[in-house]
């Protein structure tokens, strides 16, 4: 299973040029996994920082294929590639119709944040919730 969003490519993420200045897409993938814990497996951030969690961000990889301009309409799509214990892989493709734009690769952690961010188990009923987007 995939989830999916759309997002309006807005004056905010370009740069002088007018297309998507390529941090601002970092900024968007946080957006995507964000989304994801909240509509798709009813864990949102919010509940994470009540819980004194969170999932930062651990490894990163980025092709940026082609270029999006302000009022682009981007498709990203999140599959879950591995969960391990205490972290996970994302894969997110952002495309435009038919066009891929970007495609990355993030490593998350779960983990504490009063101790220093030190990566915990992932819980059982979270786990549970995301194993339908895992594919391999």
């Amino acid at each position: 299973m995939k989830f999916s969003v759309e997002y309006l490519i807005r004056f905010q993420h370009c740069d002088p040029a007018g297309i998507v200045f390529y941090p601002r897409y970092y900024e968007m993938f946080n957006q995507v996994v964000e989304d994801w814990f909240a509509q798709a497996l009813g864990w949102s951030f919010a509940s994470l920082e009540a819980r004194d969690e969170g999932i930062p961000l651990v490894h990163a990889e980025a092709d940026f294929l082609a270029s999006s301009q302000i009022g682009d309409y981007v498709t990203f799509e999140l599959v879950l590639r591995r969960i391990g214990r205490k972290s996970f892989t994302v894969e997110i493709t952002g495309t435009r119709g038919e066009e891929v734009r970007l495609r990355a690769t993030l490593v998350l952690a779960y983990a504490n944040i009063s101790n220093g961010l030190r990566a915990i188990s992932i819980p059982p009923e979270l786990r549970e919730r995301m194993l339908p987007y895992l594919e391999n």
